[in-house]
């Protein structure tokens, strides 16, 4: 089967590169699929226009992200999130970044590390990748 996923770029010096990396390594296990990077600025466009099966994500806080979960859960499709953001530094920052959004929003969480998993709800997938831009440093 043909999946089309989006990975959507958050900030372009930051994240559009090391997703690039994701794209690749994408297109090169799941061949038959389409995987597109998108900035957000165009959000609205790509979502409505590419109908991915699934929707990759930096982040679930505020309204445009949030949108853009539940637009994705109607359509039938998954969402995961990859934070790319800082890394939480403070006990206040690690419950900020797990606990401040809608928890069934997401699919899938990509963990930095075992410390900020276990601060998720426990109603959330989620898997210890490392940190998400050490890949671009190395071919993927």
């Amino acid at each position: 089967m043909t999946y089309r996923i989006l990975i959507m770029a958050d900030h372009f010096s930051r994240d559009l590169y090391p997703l690039s990396v994701l794209k690749v390594y994408l297109d090169r296990e799941l061949p038959d699929s389409i995987v597109l990077v998108a900035s957000f600025d165009i959000w609205e466009t790509v979502l409505h226009g590419f109908r991915p099966h699934l929707l990759i994500i930096q982040h679930l806080h505020g309204h445009r992200n949030q949108s853009m979960a539940r637009w994705q859960h109607n359509q039938g499709g998954l969402v995961v999130t990859i934070p790319t953001e800082g890394r939480p530094n403070t006990i206040g920052q690690l419950e900020w970044a797990t606990t401040s959004w809608p928890p069934e929003l997401c699919d899938l969480y990509l963990s930095w590390n075992k410390e900020v998993q276990k601060n998720l709800p426990s109603s959330v997938n989620s898997a210890v990748i490392g940190f998400p831009r050490l890949p671009f440093y190395r071919y993927p």
